[in-house]
């Protein structure tokens, strides 16, 4: 008598423990795993992967062996994370790549309720600047559902304004405006000015430069780097006497 296999599996590791059937259609027996007896399969304590489970029937019940397996999966989502990213040109990342190790591919990625759908190919140059949390959620049948979360901190590009090359007479160095100069400019920059120079830039509408005895030098703003590359603008000073 050939008995069929019951349906003991998929299960989860996080799962509840199978209590193995002691008769199969009528026909009394025992488990093994291993040729180790067992009575309830608990998929915590064999982890994840394929167990072959044996049922043998009791002596003189003219039924074959029955061979049967479990199949213990898991999911996971990851976990939760923040990173700062520049938004450059291109602006096109692979949001996977932030994925923590471990986990689960193949999930549902969305921001902020809205399915992405190429995680790979996305660009970061249409959200605003700012925090932006993206949803990873995997939903499985057997294992159930698992959520991280990602939050991209996304910069503007370093601005350190504009260069501005000039020839000025040695008599208007007194109230150099620098905002004009720049224009457009992140605050919170370095001055480099010719060595041995000490200038006060606390007032950009209004700098002295009058010290600096030089006919020509250079003046320098930089933005340090940090998400976003270093930027640097170059001012040119040509001094006429006159």
């Amino acid at each position: 008598l050939n008995l069929p296999p019951p349906l003991l599996g998929p299960t989860c590791i996080n799962g509840n423990p199978i209590v193995l059937p002691t008769s199969i259609f009528g026909v009394n027996g025992a488990w093994t795993i291993g040729a180790l007896p067992i009575t309830v399969f608990n998929p915590s304590t064999y982890g994840i992967g394929s167990f072959g489970l044996t049922f043998t029937p009791v002596v003189n019940s003219c039924a074959n062996t029955v061979m049967s397996t479990v199949v213990v999966g898991q999911i996971s989502a990851g976990t939760d994370d923040e990173l700062r990213l520049c938004r450059l040109v291109p602006g096109i990342i692979n949001l996977n790549s932030f994925l923590s190790g471990g986990t689960t591919p193949g999930a549902t990625w969305s921001f902020p309720n809205i399915v992405i759908p190429n995680p790979t190919m996305y660009d970061i140059n249409t959200v605003p600047a700012g925090s932006n949390t993206y949803r990873y959620v995997l939903n499985d049948v057997t294992c159930g559902t698992d959520t991280s979360y990602l939050t991209l901190v996304v910069d503007n590009p370093n601005n350190a304004g504009q260069d501005s090359p000039s020839t000025l007479c040695q008599n208007e160095l007194n109230y150099i405006n620098f905002e004009t100069r720049l224009v457009n400019f992140n605050l919170g920059g370095t001055w480099i000015t010719p060595p041995g120079t000490s200038i006060n830039f606390t007032n950009l509408d209004s700098v002295n430069l009058t010290s600096i005895t030089l006919s020509n030098f250079t003046i320098s703003y930089i933005i340090a780097a940090d998400a976003c590359p270093a930027d640097t603008s170059t001012h040119l000073f040509n001094i006429s006497p006159f």
